[in-house]
């Protein structure tokens, strides 16, 4: 996905630059970021997403900073969610060595009696099942999970202010 820019002729009421940012240290007003992540999201990946920014009193220097801010701002977005990646990257890595090795442990210390031999139990059932959850359950999954839960209370919730 790629972003063009159209600057018009006409003033426009709402400002793309947030009125606390500081000048060369600009960010983004919070509301056009968050039209901005709207629309990436429903944007096909192999279309590109146009901005028509209108307003007559944006200088030429005011048009570069505000195409410098929308590109910082989803290359920092990007950065963030890379470095999310490669943090799970590691933790899934650390589980499945970690996983491997104390299910080596357990294979090799059959012979130990009870006791010392269900401390080895402890990290295997922790690292498994964490390791499980990053296959089969993604952080969406969770988000979507609480949110049909809250979801339901509500609910419940309405119904019974009804039935009262």
């Amino acid at each position: 996905m790629f972003l063009l820019l159209d600057f018009h002729a006409e003033m426009h009421d709402r400002h793309l630059i947030s009125t606390y940012s500081v000048k060369g240290y600009e960010t983004l007003n919070p509301e056009f970021v968050d039209y901005l992540n709207n629309s990436v999201e429903v944007t096909p990946y192999d279309c590109p997403l146009v901005l028509n920014i209108i307003g007559n009193c944006l200088s030429q220097e005011d048009k570069e900073t505000i195409k410098e801010i929308i590109r910082d701002d989803f290359a920092y977005h990007l950065g963030m969610v890379e470095r999310k990646e490669k943090k799970h990257a590691r933790i899934f890595v650390f589980m499945f060595l970690g996983l491997a090795l104390s299910g080596l442990l357990l294979w090799f210390t059959k012979a130990l009696a009870e006791e010392p031999r269900e401390l080895l139990f402890i990290p295997f059932w922790f690292m498994g099942e964490t390791l499980c959850d990053y296959i089969f359950l993604t952080e969406r999954d969770v988000e979507q999970l609480y949110s049909e839960i809250e979801k339901d209370v509500k609910e419940t919730i309405t119904e019974e202010d009804l039935g009262e």
